[in-house]
């Protein structure tokens, strides 16, 4: 938009109304000059959205005699990247979860359980130290079981809760409900017939491991 402030065009999205705020926010203590060049600038968003976009931010201050006067924003569309990223990184989780379950089935289905308790007491929590520490346990856990993508929204929601000195409200753990609603159900699909025919094969190897266990003696008795 023309003659528009970027911060202004970006803030038309309610989604960024707080990175636009605080690109304006960090432009000002450049052109203030109240701390060093270039910790202003780390001090702007590095990523914004706009609609279902998401841009990337790069800034080169103008200066005039030695004052910034202005400055060249470059904008680049990263959403298929992220988009990318996003795949590989689910891609991920499901494997090492699938190895997971290779090994210990009902450690996998315990998780999955847990995972579902910690988030509905979390939701229902009215007491901070006890919604801190559930969102904490969650955090382990998914790392525990390779699910990056969990374990990072839980670990944002400790640092804002650090940086702001408040705790996280129900806005603030939409994106966690929704990862792992999302995620929880995709591995159910995933899992439930797999555990179907884990749980049918139980008999026959039963039945399987002593004839391998003898046919192991024999061989070591003819020297194999």
């Amino acid at each position: 938009v023309a003659g528009a402030l970027l911060w202004d065009v970006l803030g038309r999205d309610p989604q960024n109304a707080e990175s636009a705020q605080w690109l304006q926010l960090a432009w000002e203590t450049v052109i203030e000059d109240v701390m060093p060049r270039e910790v202003a600038l780390d001090q702007m968003p590095r990523r914004v959205g706009f609609r279902d976009r998401t841009l990337e931010l790069a800034v080169t201050v103008i200066e005039e005699a030695g004052q910034a006067t202005g400055a060249l924003v470059v904008l680049h569309d990263i959403t298929e990247e992220l988009a990318r990223e996003r795949a590989e990184q689910a891609r991920r989780e499901t494997l090492a979860v699938f190895e997971r379950f290779r090994t210990d089935a009902a450690a996998v289905f315990g998780f999955l359980e847990e995972m579902d308790r910690l988030l509905e007491t979390s939701l229902r929590a009215t007491d901070g130290t006890a919604l801190m520490r559930d969102i904490h346990t969650m955090k382990g856990n998914a790392a525990l079981f390779g699910l990056e993508s969990v374990a990072a929204l839980c670990h944002a929601l400790e640092d804002r809760a650090v940086n702001t000195e408040s705790l996280p409200t129900l806005a603030d753990r939409m994106p966690l409900v929704q990862r792992w609603s999302h995620l929880s159900k995709e591995l159910r699909e995933w899992l439930g017939p797999m555990s179907a025919r884990q749980r049918a094969l139980t008999p026959v190897r039963r039945v399987l491991a002593p004839l391998a266990q003898q046919g192991e003696q024999l061989a070591q008795k003819l020297g194999k």
